[in-house]
């Protein structure tokens, strides 16, 4: 699957993990204790695991030019609403003496 992803992700017109870095607001940024160049490998991760699941649940890999197509239809779709989307585990985290629900 890994060479799927690779081959999806380097097509995608855009980079998601920047588009995602760009969409935060400063609070956002300020919530988040990592320095920018360490938030950016964390939305490179989030990229990647948003790839792997979404070429997944649409029936990934492809073994054929039509079908990889019509993956990577389906994955670009869906692939930055994915990333950006928070997941249940980083709501519950948030930096020492700030609630999650506070950020």
């Amino acid at each position: 699957m890994a060479r799927h992803r690779r081959l999806i992700l380097l097509n995608v017109p855009t980079n998601p993990a920047k588009f995602a870095t760009d969409r935060l607001t400063n609070q956002d940024k300020l919530a988040c204790p990592a320095p920018a160049r360490l938030r950016r490998r964390l939305f490179d991760d989030c990229v990647t695991a948003a790839a792997d699941r979404l070429i997944a649940d649409h029936g990934g890999p492809a073994w054929d030019e039509e079908s990889f197509r019509k993956l990577f239809d389906s994955v670009r779709a869906d692939l930055v609403e994915l990333t950006i989307q928070p997941s249940p585990a980083s709501a519950r985290s948030s930096p020492p003496g700030r609630p999650a629900n506070a950020a």
